[in-house]
């Protein structure tokens, strides 16, 4: 081939090039540019600052660290009025007169409206000269109960025993009149008894009655008394000595002589103490 002819192949191929490649770019479908994948955002670590002890200022208290909370005691136990007054009536009657006023003034304290606690308390009180504080204990049990037969006769005692205890009973003349009215006020409830118990509960009250006549200075009176409190509780050894104690004072030997045996035979194990002092109590 010719120069000529080599050169216009050439330029024919070289207007073709060209066209060809466009027309492929238009005719091949376009592509979606690749996604452009950015790193995640790394957030740095946060930096605490170290704590500086702060310095100690002189004469502060170095700071504490609370404590914790101490776990709840337990509950402390309370022991019932009904014991106290059950150790008190057992000391009372052991003649621990001391032991029992501070069992019966605990339950008084724990349960001031139980009725037994505060004769018990009065009781005690007598016993322990302290006259004045045991009349206030014994009207506080009678205003809680005004139908306790007890009662009135422990109030009854309690005004006898200041009269005698007191050193000067001129003072306390009037305790014997006070005393006498609140057996009258015990002797209505005593007669609302029946059988045995009523005849018991007025035994007692004559007897004292007898007692209180005696403190006065009128035999006759005692006497009929005594008698009274014997023919209701006709074995009883207290009664039967009182009885013979008052005709011995008034010079009726024989009479006196009389009750004092049936006192012994009554109770031999006791047959020469003075029961001139006010009925046992229960």
């Amino acid at each position: 081939m010719s120069i000529s002819g080599l050169l216009f192949l050439a330029a024919t191929l070289l207007a073709a090039g060209p066209g060809r490649a466009l027309a492929q770019d238009q005719t091949a479908p376009a592509q979606p540019p690749a996604p452009v994948q950015t790193p995640p955002a790394q957030t740095p670590p946060v930096q605490t600052a170290p704590t500086t002890p702060t310095p100690a200022v002189p004469g502060t208290p170095a700071p504490t660290t609370p404590a914790a909370p101490a776990a709840p005691a337990a509950p402390a136990r309370t022991i019932p009025a009904a014991n106290y007054v059950a150790q008190g009536v057992f000391n009372y009657e052991q003649g621990k007169y001391d032991e029992a006023y501070v069992a019966f003034r605990a339950a008084s304290e724990l349960d001031p409206k139980n009725v037994d606690a505060l004769l018990g308390l009065g009781r005690s009180q007598v016993k322990l000269r302290l006259f004045g504080p045991a009349l206030d204990t014994l009207k506080k049990a009678l205003e809680l109960d005004p139908r306790s037969l007890n009662g009135y006769i422990y109030l009854s005692q309690a005004y006898v025993q200041q009269y005698i205890g007191s050193g000067d009973p001129a003072s306390f003349v009037g305790n014997l009149a006070a005393a006498l009215k609140v057996l009258d006020d015990a002797e209505t409830i005593a007669k609302a008894q029946t059988g045995k118990p009523g005849e018991v509960s007025l035994s007692r009250i004559f007897n004292d009655r007898g007692y209180v006549y005696k403190l006065q200075g009128d035999p006759g009176k005692a006497i009929e008394a005594f008698k009274q409190a014997n023919t209701l509780n006709p074995d009883n050894s207290v009664l039967l000595f009182n009885l013979g104690d008052m005709y011995y004072a008034t010079g009726d030997l024989k009479a006196a002589l009389d009750y004092l045996q049936q006192a012994v035979i009554a109770d031999p194990r006791d047959p020469t103490t003075a029961r001139t002092t006010p009925s046992c109590w229960p």
